[in-house]
């Protein structure tokens, strides 16, 4: 059996009535190890599955909604991201002659998602990062015209969701007498990692195999 879900199922066994929450990067593999759990002989399955994502709704949506801000991310996405490029001035553009790429808007919006769930913004972006003078030039002029897409329209997305989370931990679901763990070799985004550091209770350290001579991807390195 797999060494986490082995570690559940005995959480399971050990602490029937104590609430144990289980963090894990979607839905589906959440109901996959409870089914996998309850396949295993476990009778009494009393854990919460939740994504990050969830968490960050929970705590800090209320907030945003508070000052009028949409915490969903209806409206972004690549179609947005394209628009944006495409009025973006011509002369000198580096990703304006791809435009017509079918792949390039999601590209785009992937690229933008993940700068910004690492906390950074189009004024953090460095030339020195950047092998290409105008692709650093266009994609921060592309980042900051986002930025401004979400003050103008007073919209949230994602990284807002969990910008706004880490301000309220008095509204985490998860109470001090609970335990929590998260699904082993997970790269979480900083910002959600930043989330889970917040969570009160006992943290039980996800158990993984050890496989002799295996080299940790830099990624998980921390």
């Amino acid at each position: 059996m797999d060494p986490f879900v082995q570690q559940l199922a005995e959480l399971c066994r050990t602490h029937v009535t104590r609430a144990k929450w289980v963090f894990v990067p979607s839905h589906a593999i959440g109901r996959t190890l409870g089914e996998r759990i309850a396949l295993s002989g476990t009778s009494w399955l009393n854990l919460r599955f939740m994504t990050p994502l969830d968490l960050a709704l929970r705590m800090g949506a209320p907030f945003l909604v508070e000052r009028g801000i949409d915490p969903s991310e209806e409206g972004v996405g690549p179609a947005l991201i394209m628009r944006l490029l495409l009025d973006l001035p011509r002369k000198g553009g580096y990703f304006r002659p791809l435009a017509d790429q079918p792949s390039m808007a999601q590209a785009l919006w992937t690229t933008i998602r993940e700068l910004r769930m690492a906390g950074v913004r189009s004024a953090d972006l460095s030339e020195d990062a950047f092998g290409s003078p105008a692709k650093h030039a266009e994609l921060r002029a592309l980042l900051a015209a986002y930025e401004t897409f979400l003050l103008q329209t007073r919209r949230g997305d994602m990284a807002a969701d969990y910008e706004e989370a880490v301000k309220h931990p008095d509204w985490c679901p998860v109470k001090p007498g609970d335990c929590w763990t998260e699904l082993p070799d997970v790269g979480w985004a900083p910002l959600q990692r930043s989330l889970l550091e917040l969570i009160p209770g006992e943290r039980i350290t996800p158990r993984t195999l050890s496989v002799p001579g295996a080299t940790i991807p830099r990624r998980l390195s921390d």
